[in-house]
């Protein structure tokens, strides 16, 4: 009997992302490779997310968690429980991958079997500012991988399914304020780290990572919010001493 087990699962957590989730389930769809399955976890959105990602059902191997916890670990780790593939490919709503994404990834993976990466990452042409600083935010990202605490991007975080397993996914927060910024990616690539697996930096495929909080509060605030996130990071404080609310409502609010 042929085995149809895929080799990804990508999982997707969705809070009120109806203008977001379209096109990242898009770019899936017109993939050239069909290898994979998807995880939609929604956090009980009051938009429109369960029906726009309820649409694709003909066009991709999609399934629609629903979870009363809004919250991006425990949605992560609850599509983690349903996935069947070999890797796990934990992808934010607003983040969007080119046509040939899942093929040349494929192809990557299964040369090196890396057990951790991080792709390459690049900005929409909207956000001409940021271009020029490409190369070097791929390259600080690369060289931190040797600190106890490596930075990261949580757009797009590729992991082995059975090492995502031996390190208890991601860290559920108990914490009072909801809008306190806890880097849960950070703290999972800083425990790989600490079994051993250092997160491997791919110089592609890359994927092109959300700028709409920038768009939305301005360059300058989030450059220091995630300035201020790195001192907090580096001195050991888990949990970012700065405001980061999450959910696609957050940017249709007034300024």
């Amino acid at each position: 009997m042929k085995n149809t087990r895929p080799f990804f699962t990508i999982v997707i957590p969705t809070l009120n992302e109806e203008h977001y989730v379209p096109n990242i389930l898009s770019d899936l769809a017109a993939q050239t490779s069909n290898n994979f399955e998807v995880v939609v976890v929604d956090g009980t959105s009051q938009d429109a997310t369960v029906k726009k990602v309820e649409q694709f059902a003909s066009l991709l191997s999609i399934s629609l968690l629903l979870s009363k916890k809004r919250n991006l670990s425990y949605q992560r780790n609850r599509g983690a429980v349903v996935a069947q593939g070999t890797y796990l490919l934990f992808i934010d709503a607003d983040s969007r991958i080119p046509k040939g994404f899942m093929q040349t990834l494929y192809k990557v993976l299964k040369k090196r079997k890396y057990l951790l990466a991080l792709p390459y990452i690049d900005f929409d042409t909207s956000v001409t500012y940021l271009h020029p600083f490409v190369g070097l935010i791929n390259a600080s990202i690369d060289a931190s991988q040797m600190l106890s605490r490596p930075l990261v991007t949580g757009g797009l975080i590729i992991i082995e399914r059975n090492f995502y397993h031996h390190l208890g996914g991601f860290t559920v927060r108990k914490t009072a304020d909801k809008k306190r910024f806890f880097p849960e990616d950070v703290d999972l690539i800083a425990r790989a780290k600490k079994a051993g697996v250092m997160a491997k930096k791919l110089p592609s495929p890359s994927y092109f990572f959300s700028t709409r909080r920038f768009k939305h509060e301005g360059a300058l605030k989030v450059v220091l919010k995630y300035f201020i996130s790195t001192l907090d990071f580096t001195n050991g404080n888990i949990t970012a001493h700065v405001p980061y609310e999450m959910g696609g409502h957050v940017y249709s609010k007034q300024k």
